[in-house]
């Protein structure tokens, strides 16, 4: 029985460490990378379609807290459609309505709003609304009821946390995949001389 502790230990059990230090050969290395890049995809867009779900329950316009001030309007609701269960909504059952909004300014657009805004038992009746526009401007304009600030704060908390998050599967799967496609041998020589490189750099 080998030593596993003492001088005897393999220093190279660190598969990105040194390179041919693997037990598995190099399809099964790059098969097994390669299946890490799609598992970090999948486990991507599975928290990318909950982050969708969370944000499909604010029902105000997409401004949110970083976003263009909102102005005052009321829009009444003339058909419905129903989307579900999964769809650019998120997870679940939600109305995408055609609306006409009179805006306070006098202007009247007829456009569409989704994530279940208004509904069905929303017809007849005149709604309160937000409009808010890119830059404070008339183009890239989004509806929505108006909501306090707290909602606000939460939905930009929100949008931190899934930028964070996605941004850490997506290095996970360029990484895995680089390594899929360079092997165990290749990935560590890019991984050296990049190292190396850091290492080297002159200091001021």
């Amino acid at each position: 029985m080998h030593n596993q502790r003492g001088e005897g230990a393999d220093r190279t059990a660190d598969p990105l460490a040194v390179p041919g230090a693997a037990e598995d050969g190099p399809i099964k290395d790059r098969a097994k990378a390669l299946l890490v890049a799609v598992a970090a995809a999948a486990l991507g867009l599975v928290l990318l379609e909950g982050f969708t779900t969370l944000y499909s329950l604010y029902p105000g316009t997409r401004s949110g807290w970083f976003g263009p001030p909102e102005r005052a309007a009321v829009a009444e609701v003339q058909a419905c459609r129903r989307l579900g269960p999964l769809s650019i909504d998120g997870v679940g059952y939600w109305w995408k309505c055609q609306v006409t909004v009179r805006v306070g300014d006098g202007r009247v657009i007829n456009t569409v709003v989704d994530r279940s805004i208004v509904t069905p038992a929303d017809e007849g009746r005149k709604i309160r609304f937000r409009e808010a526009c890119r830059r404070g401007g008339f183009t890239g304009c989004s509806y929505g009821r108006p909501v306090g600030r707290g909602w606000k704060a939460a939905m930009g908390a929100l949008q931190l946390v899934e930028w964070t998050v996605l941004a850490f599967f997506a290095f996970a799967v360029v990484l895995s995949l680089v390594r899929a496609a360079l092997g165990r041998q290749g990935y560590a020589a890019l991984y050296d001389r990049l190292h190396l490189t850091q290492t080297s750099s002159p200091r001021h």
